[in-house]
């Protein structure tokens, strides 16, 4: 009984104390999945740097992440298509598929290596080699 009891007391503790240090805009950027994270880039980080501007520096102030801007491409070999929103681009011999509702839809072709595409010229089967 006591020990529960202390857990749900010290996770209360917990939630109260993240509360109270995490900045209001961190807690709202944590909370969304990284696609969000990518659309509303500028806007949040100009909130949360401003935030720490104003805010004397202090033994509990939390340490914000860094957010990198990148919606990353999948290489696929067949391409496809995934909503009305998604696109073919061609750009420098590969082919792409861009997306303008969905970023996680962004495709990129994958290009066979040299060794795969090398054309044989001249091919014999003998047992015993000319040179």
């Amino acid at each position: 009984m006591n020990l529960s009891m202390f857990r749900s007391v010290q996770g209360a503790i917990r939630c109260l104390v993240n509360r109270i240090t995490v900045p209001k805009t961190l807690q709202i950027v944590e909370g969304r999945g990284i696609h969000q994270i990518c659309s509303h880039y500028s806007s949040a980080l100009t909130t949360i740097s401003s935030h720490n501007l104003l805010k004397p520096v202090s033994f509990l102030t939390p340490i914000l992440p860094q957010f990198m801007q990148v919606c990353g491409m999948k290489q696929k070999g067949r391409l496809q298509l995934r909503c009305e929103g998604c696109y073919y681009v061609s750009r420098q011999g590969r082919l792409y598929v861009m997306c303008k509702l969905k970023p996680r839809h962004k495709q990129m072709q994958m290009i066979k290596s040299f060794k795969k595409t090398r054309i044989l010229t001249f091919a014999q089967q003998k047992k015993v080699r000319e040179w």
